[in-house]
C-alpha cells in the first residue's frame, strides 16, 4: 500500500478507534460528524497553523442539522478565508468511539464518519476566527513538497500521505481530460 500511515488504524483522543478508507461519496449525513479539505488553489497545496503552532487541513464538526458541504463551506470561510470552487470525496475515517457519549450532543455515536474531500478553493480574506473556535495564524499554499514536510515534521505521516493521495487522485483526473 503506497500510504501505511494513513490506513493505518490509530486512536484518536484517547477513546476513539479510527480506520481511513476511501470513498467516492459521502455517507448518509447522520453518520457524519466532522468533514475536512484537502485545498488546492493551482499548483498549490492549501494548509493552516493552529494558535499554538501545529499544521493541519481545513474542516471541522457538523452543527445541528447542518450539511456536510454547508459546514465545509462555513469552515473553509472561518479557517482559511476561502470559499469552495470544485470538491470530490476522497475518503473518511470510519469511527468508533469508547465514550459513554457522543463528543456533542447531536453527533452519531458510537459509530461516525469524519469525511475527507479534496478541492479547489479561491481566496475571497482572511480567515474569519468566529470567538468560539480555534484560532488560526496561518495559511499557506505551498508546493506538495513542503506540505508533506511540515507534516512529516510535526510527527503527522497520516496528513502527509492523505495530501500525497489527494495529489495522486487529482493527477489522474487530469491525465482522463
Amino acid at each position: 500500500m503506497n500510504y501505511p500511515h494513513l490506513f493505518q488504524s490509530a486512536r484518536w483522543f484517547g477513546d476513539t478507534d479510527v480506520q481511513f478508507e476511501l470513498r467516492e461519496t459521502l455517507p448518509a449525513t447522520a453518520q457524519i460528524a466532522s468533514i475536512n479539505i484537502v485545498p488546492y488553489i493551482g499548483d498549490r497545496w492549501v494548509i493552516i497553523q493552529h494558535q499554538h503552532g501545529e499544521w493541519d487541513l481545513p474542516g471541522g464538526t457538523l452543527e445541528s442539522n447542518e450539511p456536510p458541504l454547508d459546514a465545509l463551506a462555513r469552515e473553509l470561510q472561518e479557517e482559511v478565508g476561502a470559499y469552495l470552487v470544485y470538491h470530490q470525496v476522497i475518503g473518511a475515517w470510519a469511527c468508533y468511539s469508547h465514550a459513554e457519549r457522543p463528543y456533542r450532543p447531536h453527533f452519531p455515536h458510537p459509530r461516525f464518519y469524519r469525511c475527507v474531500v479534496m478541492g479547489e478553493i479561491q481566496l475571497s480574506g482572511a480567515p474569519s476566527n468566529p470567538t468560539d473556535s480555534e484560532l488560526i495564524t496561518g495559511v499557506e499554499a505551498l508546493r506538495l513538497s513542503e506540505v508533506t514536510h511540515c507534516f512529516y515534521q510535526q510527527g503527522r505521516a497520516d496528513l502527509a500521505e492523505l495530501y500525497l493521495l489527494a495529489a495522486n487522485l487529482r493527477g489522474r483526473q487530469t491525465a482522463q481530460i
